[in-house]
């Protein structure tokens, strides 16, 4: 009767599967129409569906179609297509993992890198590349630590604690799991397959210390708690890893009725969901319950069945040693020396195989946990020194642009007193020759007057403007006090009383006045400010300079580049 309830739900299954297909295909079609959040639920979607197929291959199949129809609506999209690629692909499932992974780091997605390095922290646990495996993991818990995914971020502890436990690293495997268990997260985590998962590892550890009563409470713990039934394939499987350990504690404690009956429990599982990646192990927990019951013709058969199976799964060294030491103690009960012995040389061959396996992956672990964090800490010093240099730079900005900001007041202030100066300059060329003509009638009528100091003043300024005395190089007071017949005391005098400056200061002027004149009309272009400054009867450019400056509020080089443009806006 039982058989033919499984034979039922056998085709129940096959017909629900068909209608599944159908669907996926339907939605595979419609994907064309989405874009934005709307694709990635639909491709959320699909991928829960795809992942209750229990063919593989089709899984890769359909995963290469929704990856033709969604690449080119953006590489978010295409790195999560890429990624269900590498979960299913038959090869080269790294290479699909390496390129989802450059595709989410360009476009800087915490939650696709994780899931790119996570998976191929599977496919490296899978091969026993522990070293790999933990490399990978390390980041991808990071990546999900920085975008905020607290689930994530605790199933990658969780499987950073099972390289730890594979490598027999017992004692810091349950570290990590404690560490997990007590952590102040959402409690409403641990109702899904974290919290069985925790559990079931807590069994392990226990188990693998020989504490086998307690182990079986942690698995029980596991199914109980999570109410774990065999009505889909996700937690059909889940109960097989459970049903695994759980029949070799029975046998370690010698009851076979338990270890038998959840023997026959993972067989019905077996064939109502094809599971056959499970076939040798329930083969081989059921070889040693008949070969403990004294079947031992039953056990041969079984074991020999594992062999034949060899080729299309992958054995690890336990697992064959298993196996070879299963098959020396049964032909050691039948008598039969030569073959006890011969399988009891080939287990010992992959004890030691696991046992190297294990102190070159265990160390191999440490090694990249060392490694991963002396690159964490050159990356987290490279990002201080980056961070550094980006307020050296905002300073830097910030500086500039106040220098820029003076300079651009300061030639504004510059080009007003050019302004001002041209503006002075009409001024006084309006009214020099008036005064010059005054002047020169009361010298006229004077000139046999006392020298009275206004009087020398009216008759110097006629020479100065008149003959240009002050283009004279070598032009001194004495030479000018002799021209107007007095000394240079009273000529001092008078222009400091009239002008209120001294003599030199005095003939700069004109001198300035004389170069500006040359500026304008545009005698100065093809001469240098030396070649101006000799012109105009200054001895030096830096005399020149400074007498300018002086005088307009610029330098000779700034009003010659910008009078022109003041000028015109005028």
């Amino acid at each position: 009767m039982k058989y033919i309830v499984l034979l039922f739900l056998s085709f129940y299954i096959t017909g629900y599967q068909n209608y599944a297909f159908d669907e996926i295909n339907r939605k595979i079609d419609s994907l064309k129409y989405y874009n934005g959040s709307e694709l990635d639920k639909q491709l959320g979607t699909l991928f829960g569906m795809l992942y209750d197929i229990s063919d593989i291959s089709i899984k890769f199949e359909k995963s290469k179609v929704i990856y033709e129809r969604v690449k080119q609506k953006g590489e978010h999209f295409e790195a999560g297509v890429l990624i269900n690629l590498g979960k299913y692909a038959p090869d080269n499932k790294i290479q699909y993992l390496e390129e989802a992974y450059k595709l989410a780091s360009k476009i800087d997605e915490p939650y696709l890198m994780g899931m790119a390095l996570e998976n191929q922290c599977e496919i490296y646990m899978e091969a026993f590349q522990y070293d790999k495996a933990m490399t990978a993991i390390l980041w991808a818990r990071d990546n999900y630590k920085r975008g905020g995914f607290k689930t994530n971020y605790i199933v990658s502890a969780l499987k950073i604690g099972d390289i730890l436990y594979r490598t027999a690293l017992y004692d810091e495997a349950n570290k990590y799991y404690l560490e997990i268990y007590n952590s102040d997260v959402d409690r409403g985590l641990w109702e899904n397959w974290i919290h069985r998962t925790l559990l079931f590892n807590f069994g392990l550890i226990e188990k693998g210390k020989g504490n086998y009563p307690k182990a079986l409470q942690w698995f029980f713990k596991s199914i109980e708690l999570n109410d774990l039934q065999p009505n889909c394939s996700t937690n059909a499987e889940t109960l097989l890893y459970i049903y695994v350990q759980i029949i070799e504690l029975y046998i370690s404690l010698g009851d076979l009725t338990n270890a038998v009956k959840y023997v026959e429990k993972g067989n019905e599982i077996i064939i109502l969901f094809d599971f056959n990646s499970f076939k040798p192990n329930f083969y081989y927990e059921k070889s040693k319950t008949n070969y403990m019951q004294g079947k031992f013709e039953e056990a041969l058969k079984q074991l020999e069945i594992i062999l034949d199976l060899e080729k299309k799964y992958n054995y690890d060294a336990v697992f064959y040693y298993d196996i070879y030491y299963l098959f020396s103690q049964i032909y050691e009960k039948i008598y039969l020396a030569n073959k006890s012995l011969f399988y009891l040389k080939k287990a010992k061959e992959q004890k030691d195989i696991f046992a190297d396996q294990t102190a070159k992956s265990r160390a191999l672990v440490i090694k990249a946990e060392k490694e991963y964090d002396a690159i964490k800490h050159n990356y987290e010093l490279s990002q201080i020194s980056l961070k550094f240099l980006v307020i050296i730079s905002i300073v830097g900005i910030i500086f500039t642009s106040f220098i820029l900001l003076f300079y651009l007041k300061l030639r504004k202030s510059y080009l007003n007193h050019v302004k001002h100066y041209i503006d002075n300059r009409k001024y006084e060329a309006s009214n020099i020759a008036k005064e010059v003509d005054t002047n020169n009638e009361n010298s006229q009528k004077n000139q046999l007057d006392s020298l009275k100091l206004d009087e020398l003043y009216g008759e110097l300024e006629y020479l100065i403007v008149n003959e240009k005395l002050f283009l004279e190089k070598d032009l001194t007071i004495e030479k000018v006090s002799k021209l107007l017949n007095t000394n240079r005391t009273y000529l001092s005098k008078a222009i400091n009383q009239k002008k209120n400056d001294n003599f030199n200061s005095y003939i700069n002027k004109y001198r300035v006045k004389e170069a500006i004149d040359l500026i304008h009309e545009g005698k100065a272009d093809s001469m240098t400010i030396e070649g101006i400054a000799s012109t105009c009867g200054f001895m030096s450019r830096t005399v020149f300079r400074t007498a300018f400056k002086k005088q307009v509020g610029v330098t000779p080089s700034f009003y010659i580049n910008n009078y022109k443009s003041v000028t015109e806006n005028m």
